[in-house]
């Protein structure tokens, strides 16, 4: 039954599969142009392509699932990267978490987990900051009077944090800085001693700290009180016919394969609750049985599905 159900589901996408394909034989230089867009610098200096990391991995995999597109990777600022998706077709941002401001200029797909924001601090001050604990109420530290943060403008933690962040900001207790697209200037000036925290998620710290061990010695991340479940990361593209076929085409793709040699990809036949190995990951939508894959992407995506007689 699943194998005759997955036939007729297939058969209802054969067409935009075969589009697709006569596009990705085209020369390279008659392929259009498909922008990815991401905070902060995309290269290790010696390559000038996507570094390491699960949201550069799984990347990779979206990227080769279209071949029809040639794909340039550029560092733009939170501002910018926005902006342009108001103006034009071919770009999406990528590491973005949703919220319903960016909602209203682009289109969402959310395609790996992202840990909770830490609070950034000079390995120094750790007692100072955190008396001894392993996590700080984030609260609780918005309100010392003998501490200096600031966070990167328009950059988004989550409606707990940003409810905090927004209170701390209206009553000058809190910087809302623009840095350079290329490196986390924060950071930098937490090192320096001009603030004394910042908010970052681990992969984002990791990525703006690469290529600078120094750095990465002398501040730490601790985690938050507030914040202790993963969120969703994933891609915007713009609110154009073109970003919406882009977006509808990662979503489905990513929900109907197993991404066997991305970095999701490392959970997939782990053995569930009963023992079997027939996990996948099913990108927002968490863990499911490989069974309810196909179902559960045609109910996403509305696709009618009938038994065959």
């Amino acid at each position: 039954m699943l194998q005759r159900t997955f036939c007729l589901l297939v058969s209802c996408l054969l067409s935009g599969v075969f589009t697709n394909l006569a596009m990705a034989d085209k020369p390279a230089d008659e392929k259009p142009v498909q922008y990815w867009g991401k905070l902060f610098s995309w290269t290790d200096n010696k390559a000038q392509h996507p570094t390491e990391g699960i949201m550069f991995e799984l990347l990779h995999e979206v990227t080769r699932r279209l071949p029809e597109y040639q794909h340039h990777y550029i560092a733009m600022s939170l501002s910018r990267g926005f902006t342009d998706l108001t103006q034009r077709d071919d770009l999406c941002m990528v590491g973005m978490m949703r919220n319903p401001e960016r909602d209203r200029v682009g289109y969402f797909v959310g395609l790996w987990p992202v840990l909770p924001p830490q609070l950034v601090i000079r390995r120094d001050d750790r007692q100072f900051i955190t008396h001894g604990q392993q996590r700080v109420s984030f609260a609780a530290v918005l309100q010392r009077n003998d501490l200096r943060g600031a966070t990167l403008e328009g950059r988004y933690f989550g409606p707990t944090l940003e409810a905090l962040l927004q209170k701390a900001r209206t009553a000058d207790r809190l910087q809302s800085l623009q840095t350079s697209a290329s490196t986390n200037n924060l950071l930098s000036m937490l090192d320096a001693g001009r603030i004394d925290f910042t908010l970052d998620f681990l992969e984002t710290f990791q990525t703006s700290s690469e290529g600078r061990p120094e750095l990465r010695k002398r501040l730490m991340l601790v985690p938050l009180e507030e914040v202790q479940t993963p969120g969703i990361g994933g891609i915007y593209c713009s609110r154009t016919p073109r970003g919406k076929q882009l977006i509808e085409r990662i979503d489905l793709d990513f929900d109907l394969h197993e991404m066997t040699d991305a970095a999701a990809g490392r959970e997939d036949r782990r053995p569930d609750a009963a023992g079997h190995g027939d996990m996948v990951v099913l990108d927002e939508d968490a863990i499911v049985e490989a069974e309810a894959v196909v179902h559960a992407a045609a109910g996403a995506h509305g696709v009618l599905l009938r038994q065959a007689q």
